[in-house]
């Protein structure tokens, strides 16, 4: 994945420096190599011995039942094979831009290994999401939804990538585990990481929009009707996609429309009490899911309660993490220069471990959030995905699904499949309650605010009293409350079927995200349950 550009620099403050002083993603590491062959050659031994099949068993045991596999559109093809084979109207005119340092071809193998080791490990209960970290025109730096919307070729070559890929999965019998994809990069996920949501604003809507159901299409022509396709809304704030009905019949049944969260790119956020990341985690994040996706009673009513879900597509959480007070991208900046000047020792971040004090927290932290995003008494959440399955070392410790399992502050195992996590854990209030806020565990990096950090107004009631302006007797957590809901610009026709409330969710889903990062430092990921709900964990290569 592709870091911003400006980190602090800590060894001179009051300046910044380019994350490119440091290979921060597969990209910017396989441009430092010359022989592709070498190349080649360290690609292959991080996939061969970063996660092993043990792994799988360990998440097995857990009940996860999802990975979700972050893949680049170099692994079904070469770059220049795919811009032969392009037939567009409109000629290409960056193919240098388009081929890349990638080494195309050599993770497929792997991919097959995965599903091979679920097959024998679960019996094939564990599926598998593939999410497309990388489409042409978009796995350069500088490249986000703007430059790659509005070139056609990108897009043209991009549905070529999806459509090969689909088909490969077909052709190799993978299908029986991989069965659902994230069809775009995560920038054009909804990613709410301050309780206001980061729209693309400047993404060509009718283009995504285009490309969203061509891909559906190719799923269902492909793959069948059950197979899972998961978008974000496409630089359209969530409820518009209420007002104007997109995807909303029993023909878009098998969508999901992602919300991703973290409580670390704000020095607002990363400065809170432990209580104020979990009444945040309860409150602001849910205050962004339950824009999506509703039926027209839902305007009609005073909470979500008294509301329908839509027919259709609906909302998933597809990335959310254990960190709290450490921002990612300075982060990685700080470990890559420890690695620099460490001379073959141990760095210090690679071997930190966590209090007993910071466990406490995290606890509860992971399991408000379970609870949150499951957001069972509306029944619009299909569930949730941890971010990373793994990590190497102690910088991003929070981050790790597996390193949490054995600590303890992840639940193992997690609950059964039929119940909501809310009746095993207790609400959002409760583990506030039992929370301590204890403000010796919160040590924010950067303590300062990096360039484009947005400053955050933190006046939600329930934050600011740390859950305490929610009525003792209130049964259930403090994020259902009385709002106003604005009017519908375009209502349509009420939906004629209606999606069963409650329980309805994936089963448990672990997302797995593989990174090439230096020392193979970073990261993995999770996703949730099904009502059953989807939780899932994961992984980075």
């Amino acid at each position: 994945r592709l870091l911003p550009t400006k980190i602090p620099d800590f060894q001179h403050p009051g300046t910044f420096r380019t994350i490119n002083d440091f290979p921060a993603d597969e990209f910017t590491l396989l441009k430092q190599f010359n022989d592709r062959a070498v190349a080649a050659r360290y690609v292959e031994d991080h996939y061969n011995s970063f996660v092993q099949q043990s792994d799988i068993a360990t998440l097995h045991a857990a009940g996860v039942s999802h990975l979700k596999v972050p893949f680049g559109h170099w692994l079904v093809g070469d770059m220049v094979d795919f811009i032969n084979t392009y037939n567009g109207s409109t000629p290409i005119t960056h193919q240098d831009l388009l081929l890349g340092p990638w080494v195309p071809h050599r993770g497929w193998p792997y991919l097959n290994r995965l599903v091979q080791w679920i097959r024998e490990t679960t019996g094939g209960a564990m599926k598998v999401w593939l999410e497309f970290d990388s489409l042409p025109g978009w796995d350069r730096q500088g490249t986000n939804c703007t430059t790659w919307s509005k070139d056609i070729p990108n897009v043209d070559l991009s549905l070529l990538v999806v459509e090969r890929t689909m088909r490969r999965i077909v052709g190799d019998g993978l299908n029986d585990i991989i069965t659902g994809m994230v069809v775009l990069p995560s920038s054009v996920s909804l990613t709410t990481v301050y309780g206001t949501t980061n729209n693309v604003v400047d993404c060509d809507i009718t283009v995504v929009s285009d490309y969203y159901n061509k891909t559906l299409q190719l799923a269902r022509f492909i793959l069948g009707d059950t197979f899972d396709v998961i978008v974000g809304p496409a630089g359209l704030d969530p409820s518009v996609w209420n007002d104007r009905h997109l995807w909303q019949n029993t023909t878009y049944d098998h969508t999901y429309m992602a919300a991703d969260y973290n409580q670390v790119d704000s020095l607002d956020l990363r400065t809170m009490t432990p209580k104020e990341h979990i009444a945040y985690a309860c409150e602001e994040a849910i205050h962004n899911l339950e824009q999506c996706c509703w039926a027209d009673d839902y305007y009609n009513a005073t909470s979500t309660e008294q509301a329908t879900p839509a027919t259709g597509i609906s909302r998933i959480v597809t990335a959310f993490s254990g960190g709290y007070d450490s921002d990612v991208k300075s982060m990685t900046y700080r470990v890559s220069q420890s690695i620099l000047n460490s001379r073959g020792n141990d760095p210090p971040m690679m071997t930190r471990q966590l209090d007993p004090q910071t466990i406490a927290f995290l606890a509860n932290f992971i399991k408000a959030q379970m609870v949150a995003y499951e957001f069972a008494e509306a029944g619009i959440s299909q569930g949730w995905f941890f971010e990373t399955l793994k990590t190497e070392g102690g910088a991003f410790a929070e981050w790790d699904f597996l390193r949490g399992l054995q600590e303890g502050w992840i639940p193992n195992p997690l609950p059964p499949l039929t119940q909501p996590s809310d009746a095993v854990f207790g609400t959002c209030k409760q583990l506030m309650d039992q929370t301590v806020d204890n403000m010796a565990i919160v040590k924010p990096f950067p303590d300062v605010a990096v360039p484009n950090e947005p400053n955050i107004a933190l006046d939600d009631d329930v934050v600011n009293s740390q859950g305490n302006s929610v009525p003792q007797n209130n049964p259930v957590t403090p994020y259902v409350e009385q709002k106003t809901i604005p009017t519908p610009t375009n209502p349509g026709q009420p939906a004629s079927v209606r999606k069963r409330r409650g329980f309805n969710w994936f089963p448990w889903v672990a997302f797995i995200f593989f990174v090439y990062a230096v020392k193979r430092v970073f990261f993995g990921g999770g996703l949730r349950r099904q009502y059953e709900p989807v939780r899932s964990i994961g992984l980075t290569v």
